[in-house]
């Protein structure tokens, strides 16, 4: 029963010793260590309250008006794809990169 949270915990840990995009140069030092799995943490519970609320909110906005009735010229006017589109700048935000701390 304990080995989930054990097992969670030194994966968390090797995630902050893990090298960045950079390559590996080494200099991202404690902050990294300790900071990464704090991150990691904080994302995934951020991108799961975006997800909760964008599927909805773009389901609705499809249901209003679907992209395929748009024309090519009308689709920048319309707001239902303008929010889809912030919608998916949001998701992209929270759960995207970076998902190492660095200096």
């Amino acid at each position: 029963m304990r080995t989930r949270p054990l097992a969670a915990a030194l994966v968390l840990a090797l995630a902050g010793c893990s090298s960045g995009p950079g390559g590996g140069s080494g200099d991202f030092g404690a902050i990294s260590i300790f900071g990464t799995p704090i991150l990691l943490a904080l994302k995934a519970g951020a991108c799961a309250a975006t997800i909760v609320v964008a599927a909805p909110v773009s389901a609705f906005t499809m249901l209003a008006r679907p992209s395929s009735d748009l024309g090519a010229v009308n689709a920048d006017f319309d707001y239902n794809v303008q929010i889809r589109d912030y919608v998916d700048d949001g998701i992209d935000q929270n759960c995207g990169p970076p998902y190492v701390v660095t200096r």
